[in-house]
């Protein structure tokens, strides 16, 4: 663990720390894979209630089991990353329910059957080729992170834990942002099966705008927001 957390720029007031988090995430991670593998999966199939459901069931179990684990139960770092993992743990057994339910309703989009799962050359070049973009996105993510970290490092914890708070709020409007453009895509690419291009032609512009909308609602807001922190920071 401690090579792994001094790579993500973890120093000697915060190791410890770090390495607890990290074991149980690394034995979440099959379930956190599988649950956002799931999520994509459902929604290509049309099942969006459903995609929605399992993602929001694995956040609020994850909500609730922050504050008992870190609160009542003083777990620290080890029962924030514990709750992440059971989150997920409980958000792939949903998806799972609800895989065996349409294999029982007969549903060819969303097929339980073991010999589907066997991969093949064509299925491998089909998942490659679509899922390097989003590789990518998640890898530069995680190295600029891992960047910022190191190079925030240098100013003591402090700064550290100060920029992981700023960080999270900075995740909302970019998952909001993700969600819009993740939710539009199965509409998209229905469209373009279709042939509709008009369709697609609407739905692109009407969500290229929401977005763009988004976006200036939550900058005006942080704009706001950091000159209000800066009129009341004394000056000197």
């Amino acid at each position: 663990m401690k090579p792994l957390a001094n790579l993500a720029g973890a120093d000697a007031d915060n190791i410890t720390y770090t390495c607890d988090y990290l074991k149980y995430i690394f034995i979440g991670a099959p379930f956190i894979m599988m649950a956002n593998g799931f999520v994509h999966l459902f929604r290509s199939a049309g099942l969006i209630k459903e995609s929605t459901i399992g993602l929001v069931l694995g956040n609020v179990i994850n909500i609730v089991l922050d504050y008992i684990f870190i609160v009542l139960l003083g777990w620290g770092t080890s029962g924030a990353a514990l709750a992440t993992s059971l989150g997920f743990v409980c958000a792939t057994i949903y998806y799972i329910v609800c895989m065996i339910r349409e294999e029982i309703k007969g549903n060819p989009l969303v097929p339980l059957t073991p010999k589907y799962f066997a991969p093949n050359a064509k299925m491998i070049q089909n998942v490659i080729s679509i899922g390097i973009p989003g590789a990518l996105i998640t890898v530069l993510m995680s190295v600029s992170n891992i960047v910022l970290n190191n190079r925030i490092g240098i100013y003591g914890s402090d700064a550290v834990a100060s920029y992981g708070i700023a960080y999270k709020l900075d995740m909302i409007p970019i998952l909001l942002s993700i969600g819009l453009a993740q939710g539009v895509t199965p509409l998209v690419g229905y469209c373009y099966g279709a042939n509709n291009a008009k369709r697609m032609t609407n739905i692109v512009k009407h969500t290229t705008l929401y977005g763009i909308l988004m976006g200036l609602v939550f900058c005006g807001s942080l704009y706001i927001c950091w000159k209000n922190a800066c009129f009341y920071i004394p000056s000197g």
